[in-house]
């Protein structure tokens, strides 16, 4: 599952790419992948445009010009590709917008696990999945508040998206590699 460092490098690939252009065609070959319908995405998407893209751990939101912020999960194998002629379009390039500019954005998903979703607000997604801040943005002592009410190994601690979103499994093995922190050793208070 792309982890914090990958989604960042997403976000930054979109934010050269795709922002302040009109939509002009949604596609979607798999609607599964689709958490609401597609006759609503193509209402809160259509001729409006990408303005902003805030990334919080394995999440991208990005802001439309309408009233809807998009989110993407890129579950294990997702990414964004961004191209001009209809046939570069990526063979599991399941979801495409088309901009006015001519050019495509594909949400490549090989292996399905990825969606898209449209949200109100971002502070109540947040808080309805229970999203603690990104990784990067979590200072020692909410770190250390979060393992106080906690007895399981500490690398389930580091992996739970309310406690640290972004850190994933490579990144929590790396974390106590470099620390020196067996992934079993049980969280203390």
């Amino acid at each position: 599952m792309p982890e914090l460092p990958e989604v960042h490098g997403y976000k930054v690939y979109m934010d050269s790419t795709c922002l302040h252009k009109t939509i002009t065609k949604f596609q979607c070959r798999d609607k599964r992948l689709l958490k609401q319908s597609l006759s609503i995405f193509e209402k809160h998407l259509l001729g409006k445009q990408l303005v902003d893209i805030q990334r919080i751990g394995k999440y991208l939101f990005v802001k439309t010009s309408g009233e809807k912020t998009l989110v993407i999960h890129f579950g294990m194998t997702g990414r964004p590709t961004y191209y001009k002629e209809q046939d570069d379009r990526p063979k599991f390039g399941h979801i495409v917008l088309t901009f006015e500019n001519g050019f495509h954005f594909a949400f490549e998903n090989k292996r399905k696990f990825g969606w898209w979703n449209l949200i109100d607000s971002i502070k109540d997604y947040k808080s309805e999945h229970n999203l603690s801040v990104d990784a990067r943005d979590l200072s020692l002592a909410d770190f250390k508040a979060s393992l106080s009410t906690r007895k399981t190994d500490i690398k389930k601690v580091i992996m739970d998206q309310s406690v640290a979103a972004g850190v994933g499994n490579w990144m929590a093995d790396d974390i106590l590699y470099q620390a020196k922190i067996h992934p079993q050793k049980k969280v203390e208070n």
